[in-house]
């Protein structure tokens, strides 16, 4: 199927799962994640399940701020790519987790909607964070 919009639903999904996450709506979360979702962390380099990601997204990290500086996407039919450079203010288990991130996400079409099935993230600088 083609997508001729596909680049900016994609890039609409990174910003509303971003979104989702600062008002900690896990509802609104679990529906952008595919079951089979994966995440490696960029803290700790450990590799999460969707589950476990919306439970820890709930309680654990805490988003205060986020902007997306560029969002990259490429399409091959019903997969995208997305390359994204997000800076966050915010914390996990209770300590600061704020900076410059470089992640990529890859969504897939499916059930007539774009979902993220994996998510791999880099922290790349600590100093500069959002006012």
């Amino acid at each position: 199927m083609e997508r001729l919009l596909a680049d900016s639903e994609v890039a609409v999904a990174e910003q509303a799962w971003m979104d989702a996450w600062q008002r900690r709506d896990m509802e609104a979360c679990g529906q952008l994640l595919a079951d089979e979702f994966q995440l490696v962390s960029a803290r700790s380099g450990e590799l999460f399940g969707k589950e476990k990601w919306l439970a820890l997204a709930e309680v654990a990290f805490v988003c205060r701020h986020f902007t997306f500086d560029e969002v990259q996407v490429q399409t091959y039919g019903d997969i995208a790519i997305a390359h994204c450079l997000y800076r966050q203010q915010g914390s996990a288990w209770g300590r600061d987790w704020s900076g410059l991130f470089r992640i990529t996400d890859v969504w897939i079409w499916r059930g007539n909607r774009w979902q993220a099935v994996t998510r791999h993230s880099t922290q790349i600088e600590t100093a500069q964070t959002p006012q």
